[in-house]
């Protein structure tokens, strides 16, 4: 056999440069469409915002036409008016012509209904009457006639109803002029006796308050806290009225006459050893009754109760009662109260402290002070 030769292969390799060159083709190609539709975006956006500039100068455009319309008929309503004045005279007593008066019945003066224009020119006009019938003229100096006959005219021929609508739009009055006549009635009010007997109904609301918390009532109630400052509570621009601060009422509460007290320990505990001696204070039950007396038959509060029509006889109800907090601390309180108020269980906000000391309800003291009834 002959010999044969090795085996030809052939092998084929994979184009890499044409491969890179497609694809640099294709990639600029991709390049070129994205600048296309970029640029076709900007000038879209372009047509947009001329578009939307272009609305914007149609508008203020048709509010012009509109502002020059409006011009021109209220125009032509005057120069009617100024004519209608001229050639119909105005009867006695009158500032227009018949025919203005019936043009100007059919667009009344009103909140909302008139163009600015025209209300600033009927107000003109009502001022500049006003200066000639009260003797004052359309100057700085000279208008105080005209505004104080305006202002008294106003209070008295309008209702209560058209100068709440009017004035509640204006923010002079509201903010200006209100706040300022509040003000003074404020300050007279906060210094009034009504002010010192509300901070006390406020102290011995519920219970006897101690210092600390009348004095965070008093706060609470008048200011507020505003970037970490204490700042006046108001309602439009009228700041609310302030209790009593506590070192004026503490002066005022222990000046009342309250009656003469008598100390448990000098009165009560003769031939006492030291520890069974206790503190206390009393009153004298006829001075408290008296007292009572008067007070329940010169108030209006009450509809007094007289039992088998006995007129001006008070029953009397007293009672006491101690409450054991330990060895050495311990309280008795006596109270007494009227009848003739009639309220049930409600009656406990009208019991008056008539006995009170550190010690228990069966000791010598208390009953040598029901004794001394």
């Amino acid at each position: 056999m002959a010999e044969c030769g090795p085996r030809m292969r052939k092998y084929r390799r994979f184009q890499v440069g044409a491969f890179m060159a497609v694809h640099k083709q294709k990639r600029e190609e991709a390049v070129r469409q994205s600048e296309k539709i970029i640029a076709e975006n900007l000038k879209i956006a372009e047509k947009v915002k001329e578009l939307r500039a272009k609305k914007q100068k149609l508008e203020r455009l048709e509010t012009k036409v509109e502002h020059v319309v409006r011009e021109l008929e209220q125009t032509g309503e005057i120069a009617s008016e100024l004519e209608c004045n001229v050639t119909t005279p105005c009867k006695k007593g009158r500032y227009l012509s018949e025919k203005s008066i019936e043009q100007r019945k059919k667009n009344p003066t009103s909140l909302d209904a008139l163009s600015p224009s025209v209300g600033r020119k009927r107000r003109c006009e009502l001022f500049e009457a006003a200066c000639q019938i009260n003797g004052g003229q359309n100057k700085n100096n000279s208008r105080e006639p005209a505004e104080v006959g305006l202002c008294e005219t106003t209070a008295k021929k309008c209702t209560e109803k058209t100068m709440i609508k009017v004035f509640s739009k204006s923010k002079k009055i509201t903010e200006k002029v209100i706040p300022k006549l509040y003000k003074k009635e404020l300050s007279a009010f906060e210094e009034s006796d009504t002010n010192m007997l509300r901070s006390v109904a406020v102290y011995y609301s519920g219970c006897v308050m101690e210092k600390r918390k009348y004095r965070a009532t008093y706060r609470d109630s008048s200011y507020a806290k505003k970037n970490s400052k204490a700042v006046r509570i108001a309602v439009n621009s009228c700041h609310l009225p302030r209790l009593v601060p506590y070192n004026k009422l503490m002066p005022f509460i222990k000046s009342i006459d309250i009656g003469q007290l008598y100390s448990v320990r000098d009165t009560l505990c003769y031939g006492l050893e030291e520890e069974e001696k206790a503190d206390g204070m009393y009153l004298d039950i006829k001075q408290l009754l008296l007292s009572l007396a008067k007070f329940y038959l010169s108030q209006s509060r009450y509809q007094l109760i007289w039992f088998q029509e006995q007129v001006n006889t008070f029953h009397v109800s007293p009672g006491g009662d101690g409450a054991l907090f330990g060895k050495d601390d311990m309280a008795c309180a006596w109270l007494v109260s009227l009848l003739n108020i009639g309220r049930g269980v409600l009656s406990s906000n009208e019991n008056f402290l008539l006995f009170g000391a550190n010690c228990r309800k069966t000791v010598f003291q208390c009953h040598a002070f029901s004794r001394s009834w």
